[in-house]
C-alpha cells in the first residue's frame, strides 16, 4: 500500500508535504502500537530509569499513609486554644510525646502532646498542632503555654493528601524518570511495568565516507558523523541496537547486509545517504526488490528533502534519511521521533510559539527547520535564526538550542512574526 494523495511524480517517486507525511508516519505508529501491546516486562525499580510504562501506574495506597504533624511543636484540641494570645497565654497540661516512627498512642484528658515533624496524630479529641515557636514550655509544672489559638487541621498532613489508593503516576508510554522512581518507592512499588525496548538497526551508506576514528583522510573522503550522532542518540535503556553497519554505495552489497538486518526483526531501520536521485542513490529500488511497500520518498521541507519512509506489514519500518549530517539530524527528529512517540503510546509533541527576531527569507513551498537560538527578551520568548543553515554544517548546532519551524505557505517572514520552535532533542 502506497499511502498518498497530492503527490508530484518524479521518476515514480512520491513527494508530499511535511504534515502529510508526518501524519502518515505518526498513524503507521499508532497501528502498529497493537503489536507491542504484549511486549513488555517487570523491572526492578533501581533498573527502571529511562525506560518507557507499558500501563498505567496507580498508587496501590494512601500517602501520608496516617495524619501526621507537619511541624515540631504540640498536638492540641483547636477549640481548647480559642482565647491564646501573647500576652495572656493558655496553659495546657503536658500528657506526653509522640517522635516520628511512633504508633499514635491514645492519651486521655485534655491538653497537648509534644509531636514531632512526621509523627502520627494522637487519637481522640487533637485536630490541630500549633508550631513550638508560639509556645512556651513549662518543664517544673509540666504545662506548656500557648501563646495563640490554632485552627482546626493547621499543620497536620492529612491521610492521602499525596496519594489516594488508585490515583494515577503514570500511564502507558510515559517515561520512567526519578521523579516517578521516587514516588513508586513510597508507595512500595518494587517492580515496574515496562515497554520491551525498541530494538533499532543503523545502516550508514556513503563511499566518501570514512570512519570518524581515522586521523588522515584519503583525498575526497569525510569523516562520518552521523553514525556517532545517531548511536549516541540511541545509547538509552528504551533503545536496543541491534545492528550499526557501515557500507560503500554498492546495491548487491546493500541489499545483502539489509538482509541480514531483517533477520534480527528489528522494529526500525535506519539508514543514511543513498535516497536522492543521482547514480549511487539505490535505496529506493532495493527496499522495493526486498518487499518493502513505499509510503513516500521526498519531503516538500529543508534540510531533508529526499527522505523515504517504508515498511514491511509483518516487519520493520524503514527511514532513509538524506547524508548530509544535519539532514540526517532533522530527519531522525522530525520523523523518527514522532514515530517512536506514536508506537510508545505517548502524545504527540506541542511545540512552543516565539517571534521571530530578525526577518528571514526562506523557499516558498517548503517547511524549513532552522537552526536557532531561543531566550526570553522582555517576557516574550524570542527566536535568533543561526547563520550557517547549510545541510553539511554542524558548528552553528553547538549554539543553538532549539529548531525554528518555519511553514512552507511564506517564501518572506517580517521581524516579529510568530513561528513554531521545538527543543534540539524531544525523546522521553
Amino acid at each position: 500500500m502506497v499511502v498518498a494523495t497530492n503527490t508530484n511524480l518524479d521518476e515514480g517517486t512520491l513527494m508530499l508535504s511535511y504534515q502529510e507525511a508526518r501524519a502518515i508516519v505518526t498513524m503507521r505508529g499508532h497501528e502498529r502500537q497493537t503489536y507491542r501491546q504484549d511486549e513488555q516486562r517487570e523491572v526492578p525499580l533501581f533498573s527502571a530509569q529511562g525506560q518507557v510504562l507499558a500501563e498505567a501506574l496507580l498508587s496501590p495506597e494512601a500517602v501520608p499513609p496516617f495524619d501526621n504533624s507537619a511541624m515540631d511543636g504540640y498536638a492540641v484540641c483547636a477549640a481548647d486554644t480559642m482565647r491564646a494570645t501573647a500576652d495572656s497565654p493558655v496553659a495546657l497540661p503536658l500528657l506526653g510525646t509522640v517522635a516520628a516512627g511512633d504508633e499514635p498512642g491514645v492519651f486521655p484528658g485534655t491538653g497537648a502532646v509534644e509531636i514531632m515533624t512526621g509523627a502520627p496524630m494522637p487519637a481522640g479529641i487533637f485536630d490541630a498542632v500549633i508550631r513550638v515557636e508560639d509556645t512556651e514550655k513549662d518543664a517544673e509544672l509540666g504545662q506548656v503555654l500557648i501563646k495563640r489559638p490554632a485552627g482546626v487541621g493547621d499543620n497536620i498532613r492529612r491521610r492521602g493528601t499525596d496519594f489516594q489508593i488508585n490515583q494515577r503516576l503514570g500511564q502507558r508510554g510515559q517515561m520512567v524518570t526519578p521523579e516517578l522512581m521516587m514516588s513508586a518507592a513510597s508507595l512500595g512499588l518494587d517492580n515496574l511495568p515496562v515497554q520491551d525496548p525498541l530494538r533499532i538497526a543503523l545502516l550508514i551508506t556513503g563511499r566518501e565516507l570514512s570512519r570518524f576514528t581515522d586521523k588522515d583522510l584519503p583525498a575526497g573522503m569525510i569523516r562520518d558523523a552521523s553514525g556517532p550522532y545517531l548511536q549516541a542518540s540511541l545509547h538509552r535503556p528504551d533503545f536496543d541496537l541491534v545492528a550499526h553497519k557501515m557500507l560503500i554505495d554498492d546495491a548487491a552489497l546493500f541489499q545483502a547486509e539489509a538482509l541480514k538486518i531483517l533477520e534480527l526483526q528489528p522494529d526500525i531501520i535506519i539508514s543514511t545517504g543513498a535516497v536522492s536521485m543521482g547514480k549511487y542513490d539505490f535505496i529506493r529500488d532495493s527496499l522495493l526488490e526486498l518487499g518493502a511497500e513505499l509510503h513516500f520518498h521526498k519531503v516538500a521541507m529543508r534540510p531533508g528533502k529526499p527522505l523515504l519512509f517504508a515498511e514491511w506489514r509483518n516487519g520493520p519500518v524503514w527511514f532513509g534519511l538524506p547524508g548530509n549530517p544535519v539532514s540526517t539530524v532533522v530527519g531522525w527528529r522530525f520523523f523518527v521521533d514522532p514515530y517512536v512517540r506514536a508506537l510508545r503510546g505517548q502524545a504527540p509533541e506541542e511545540a512552543a510559539t516565539a517571534r521571530l527576531a530578525q526577518g528571514y527569507k526562506k523557499p516558498a513551498g517548503l517547511t524549513c527547520f532552522l537552526k536557532a537560538h531561543k531566550t526570553v527578551v522582555d517576557g516574550t520568548l524570542q527566536v535568533q535564526i543561526l547563520e550557517g543553515q547549510g545541510s553539511y554544517m554542524l558548528s552553528p548546532l553547538l549554539e543553538a538550542n532549539c529548531w525554528a519551524a518555519l511553514d512552507s505557505t511564506a517564501d518572506y517572514l517580517e521581524q516579529d512574526a510568530l513561528v513554531k520552535v521545538y527543543p534540539l532533542s524531544a525523546l522521553g
